[in-house]
């Protein structure tokens, strides 16, 4: 811990001193003010940093007794936190200063100081010089040209005010030029003085000799043209020899292709045929490649490919076709369009199978003994759907305790008397008690359970009696709310004050639904104008609805078609660059060339104007040259004439071509030197091989030998000798190798357990024949096992059908059996039984329903358009176990069938038709049809038709441009000029239109 120094010992900052030495005391701690403490009082920490003062010394102080505590006021002094860490710098460079602060913890008490520093400060960063960017003047004014014509420079400076220093940014530029002055100045022609007249180009027959002169300053704009440089005079007219003599040449022809690599031609004619030994006539035919730049290839695309296997077997997937690029677009052909193609595909339903729960535990058993039903149930989850697979049973009955038990037979309590089956004219009644439970198994006898008694003898009236209604007639109208009707007969007609005829005809409303309105379209428009006169514009036409479709019609068809127009490509004019300037002449004598050329900037195609020439040639330096001699080199040196002993051989070149005209003249053409000097040698001479010895083997490959002998010795590098000795292979044939074999191997496993089954062993081949050797025996031997017969086990054929129960209800039996199809043999399982029989049918016998008879009809329930009226029965005994449902205990029939009064109802509006104009005020309307229409009385229809204004802004108006004026004339004749042409605006644009273009000139 940090400790406070107290005179030469530490202090800890909890104020404790240490323990005294027994031979020196511990000196008395003071304050950081110089104040002793008292023993026992805590001593504060000092800050770090602050000096202890000296102890003061009193001589005449005693130690305070134990017994006798004092009170004391000791002055404390504040106690001060850690100094913080030191700020950033308050300058990167140059000097800043850093500071350190710290804060009071706990004030001064008793008069203690607190009079200490909270904060330090040091400098920091002071030799680090700071970053100074450049600074510059403003740009001064411009200079005067250099020219006042042809493209002078003019010029502006600005100076550093500031140099960069300390790494701070570099200066810029301090001068900056631009051209000026550009137009071409006007330059007269200045040419040379004439040359010596040259020597004459013949030496007889009239020769010609020419002086030239150069152009020293070529003509620029309206500068004055120059002169000839070309003077041609008659020279040594004499008759002499006549060379061939031919034209110039012509202007090379028009290029054959204009792409891909063509060719030009041009050709000269003969002036004057060589005479006289004369010079024949070179060649008066040149070709020459041109327009080699490659043709533009546009791509070739393949045919689709197959559909790919869709990505879904149903509910919607998707399957992609390709085609590949079979050429691609080379120079600007062209481009390739898109190579894949996708597409949906089995967007059917994807069939649903049903799903079921799994079984609910069985119910109770219905009975103790006797054969009881307990079920099982379980619910549909999900329902089939799409032709998914379907649902099986639900529910499943088992028979249960079927034990049989004792019971006699239990009976209920007498039902009341039915009502007499008869009203009048002598009927019976009856009642009847249930049997609760049947005697089984021994139980005592059930006693009767019907009672008959007859009633109402006095005589009946006869009631009509109708037939049953026949069915329904079809609606008479499909929508809009038909009428149908049905009819029935009388059986029996009232008698002796019997129930009177009801109506025989009844009629209903149907297809009350309102009939569809179909969709009705206008003709089409107009096609529009296409948007571009070539490289393919698009053309549309429109027509609008006049009747929306309502109450389940199809939708109308599209209102607007989009065409293609104009698909031919525009054409592109040539477009040729500015000519270069002439190369220098090809020869500085004897007719040569010089060159200039333009390039195709853009090519013509699609018809546009087509390029002219893009090279042009004119001759130069057309005097003759002096001509020096020229030789081939030398031949090779002739064979020696003689090949040893002294000799001689000789070597030439020819004259191709003579010297003319001045020219160097030839040198010798034939040279001879000495060859072969040197002794002849002599080569050395051998006698006849002898024969061959007896070969060393009988086979396996031997060796034999033989040899020949000296007769001439070779000298003076002659021919050396031969080997004199040789030795060849003989009896090189195999010598025969007999087959050697291994022992046999263990005998392998029988392939069967029983039945007779096989098991084999081999041996392999450590040495093969070879060469006519003996042969190998056979490798592989096999061998019968396990021969005792198998155990056949028992094997039954599937259990029959159950057979009919001998029962309907009450409990019954029934069995089913199978056969034995092979037979247990040698100890194998043996049959189990044939025949099994179960219970069947053990729920009790059917009890069929018993009604009362009809009560009287109710009052209709509707004044007007057909009501009903119904009557009633109640059930008598209720079925049970099975036994035949009850009839109908309500009948209802029909009454007031006149027509009620129908309201007018009319359908939904339907939406606003387009307006007939897309701006500058228009309508739309809306209809609604007739649902069901006012009858017998009742109230009127509304109007079906609604109009609207719409679209009432004002339209907008495209600006429209002239067409564009012919270019004006050039600013220049040469050295790159200008030229302008303009439109102008016709109708301005407004109210949102098309804007003008941004070029009018």
């Amino acid at each position: 811990s940090t400790q406070s120094t107290w005179g030469n010992k530490a202090v800890s900052k909890g104020g404790s001193t240490p323990s005294p030495s027994p031979s020196k005391p511990s000196p008395t701690p003071v304050t950081p003010s110089g104040v002793p403490v008292p023993s026992g009082v805590p001593v504060p920490p000092l800050p770090t940093g602050v000096p202890v003062p000296p102890v003061p010394v009193n001589p005449s102080q005693k130690p305070a007794s134990p017994s006798q505590p004092q009170r004391v006021e000791v002055p404390v002094d504040c106690e001060l936190s850690e100094w913080a860490s030191w700020t950033a710098c308050s300058s990167s460079c140059l000097g800043g200063t850093s500071k350190r602060t710290r804060g009071v913890i706990a004030e001064a008490e008793n008069g203690g100081s607190c009079d200490f520093p909270l904060e330090q400060s040091r400098k920091c960063n002071s030799e680090v010089p700071c970053a100074v960017n450049c600074i510059v003047s403003d740009w001064g004014v411009w200079s005067l040209c250099s020219k006042t014509c042809g493209a002078g420079t003019q010029t502006r400076t600005r100076t550093v005010v500031t140099p960069p220093s300390g790494g701070g940014s570099a200066c810029p530029a301090l001068e900056e030029s631009v051209a000026c002055n550009l137009k071409t100045c006007s330059v007269d022609c200045v040419m040379g003085d004439w040359s010596s007249w040259t020597d004459c180009d013949a030496t007889c027959a009239g020769g010609k000799q020419t002086r030239t002169r150069s152009i020293l300053v070529s003509p620029v704009a309206e500068g004055l043209a120059c002169g000839n440089t070309f003077e041609v005079a008659a020279c040594n007219t004499n008759p002499c020899p006549v060379d061939c003599e031919v034209t110039e040449w012509a202007a090379w022809t028009k290029c054959d292709k204009t792409c891909g690599g063509g060719s030009s031609t041009r050709s000269r004619g003969v002036e004057t045929d060589a005479q006289f030994g004369g010079s024949k006539c070179p060649a008066t035919q040149q070709k020459r490649n041109c327009n080699t730049n490659a043709c533009p290839i546009d791509c070739v695309v393949s045919t689709w490919g197959t559909w790919s296997d869709c990505s879904k077997s149903c509910g919607g997937g998707s399957r992609t076709r390709t085609r590949v690029v079979s050429i691609a677009p080379q120079n600007g052909g062209a481009a390739c369009p898109t190579t894949l193609d996708s597409g949906s595909c089995n967007t059917q339903k994807c069939p649903i199978d049903c799903v079921l729960s799994e079984w609910k535990s069985w119910s109770p058993c219905s009975a103790s003994c006797g054969n009881g039903v307990q079920k099982r149930t379980r619910e549909i989850i999900t329902e089939a759907s799409e032709g998914g697979a379907t649902c099986g049973t639900t529910e499943e009955s088992s028979v249960c305790n079927t034990q049989p038990c004792p019971a006699d037979c239990v009976v209920g309590d007498w039902s009341t008397w039915s009502a007499c089956d008869k009203t009048c004219g002598g009927g019976s009644q009856q009642r009847s008690r249930q049997i609760t439970s049947s005697p089984r198994f021994g139980g005592k006898e059930c006693p009767q359970t019907q009672e008959v008694q007859t009633c109402n003898d006095a005589p009946c009236p006869v009631d009509c009696v109708m037939d049953s209604w026949i069915e329904w007639t079809v609606c008479d109208k499909t929508c809009g709310s038909g009428v149908s009707t049905r009819t029935r007969s009388v059986k029996v007609l009232p008698q002796n004050g019997g129930e009177a005829c009801l109506s025989t005809t009844e009629s209903r409303s149907c297809n009350t639904s309102p009939c569809p309105i179909p969709c009705v379209l206008s003709a089409w428009g107009d096609w529009t104008v296409c948007t571009k006169s070539c490289g393919s514009g698009l053309s549309q036409r429109t027509r609008i609805v006049t009747t929306q479709p309502d109450f389940g019609a199809p939708a109308c068809d599209a209102t607007v078609e989009v065409k293609s127009c104009n698909e031919d490509p525009c054409p592109v004019d040539c477009v040729m660059a500015e000519w270069s300037v002439f190369t220098e002449c090809s020869e500085k004598c004897g007719s040569g060339r010089k060159v200039r050329t333009r390039a195709v900037v853009v090519p013509s195609a699609f018809g546009g104007k087509e390029c002219t020439e893009t090279n042009e040639v004119v001759h130069c330096n057309t005097q003759p040259c002096p001509v020096d001699c020229q030789i081939s080199a030398w031949s090779s040196w002739s064979v020696c004439d003689t090949t040893c002993g002294g000799g001689k051989q000789s070597r030439t070149r020819t004259i191709t071509t003579a010297s003319a005209f001045g020219g160097e003249a030839c040198p010798a053409t034939v040279e001879v030197q000495e060859c072969n000097i040197s002794p002849c040698p002599i080569d050395c001479v051998v006698a006849d091989w002898s024969e061959w010895s007896v070969c060393d083997k009988t086979c396996g490959s031997g060796s034999q030998s033989r040899a020949r002998l000296v007769t001439v010795i070779p000298a003076n590098g002659g021919i050396v000798c031969p080997e004199t000795s040789a030795t060849q292979s003989c009896n090189t044939q195999p010598c025969p190798v007999d087959c050697v074999l291994e022992d046999w191997s263990a005998w392998g496993e029988c392939d069967v357990t029983c039945g007779g089954g096989s098991q084999s062993r081999s041996r392999h081949v450590i040495t093969a024949t070879a060469f006519g050797g003996k042969e190998c025996e056979s490798t592989h031997e096999s061998q019968s096992c396990n021969t005792q017969p198998c155990p056949v086990d028992c094997i039954m054929s599937e259990w029959n059908s159950w057979g009919d129960c001998d029962k309907t209800c009450g409990g019954g039996s029934r069995s089913r059996n199978r056969y034995v199809v092979v037979a247990d043999a040698n100890g194998g399982r043996p049959c189990s039984v044939t025949v099994e029989s179960e219970s069947c049918n053990v729920l009790p016998c059917p009890i069929d329903c018993v009604l009362s008879t009809w009560s009287a009809w109710s009052e209709c329930d509707a004044t007007c358009g057909g009501g009903s009226t119904s009557r009633t029965r109640t059930v008598v005994t209720s079925p049970a176990n099975g036994g035949i449902l009850c009839a109908n205990t309500q009948e209802v029939t029909s009454c007031n069938i006149q027509p009620c009064p129908v309201d007018c109802i009319m359908g939904q509006w339907t939406g606003w038709s387009d307006c007939d104009k897309t701006c500058g005020s228009g309508s739309q309307q809306r209809t609604r049809r007739v649902a069901t229409a006012s009858a017998f009385g009742g109230k009127a229809c509304e109007s079906g038709v609604e109009t609207q204004d719409c679209n009432t802004f004002p339209c907008p108006i495209d600006c429209i441009v002239s067409d564009w004026s012919e270019w004006s004339v050039c600013t220049k004749s040469c050295g790159t000029g200008s030229q302008t042409r303009t439109r102008t605006i016709s109708v301005a644009t407004d109210f949102g239109g098309k804007p003008c273009p941004c070029t009018l000139r």
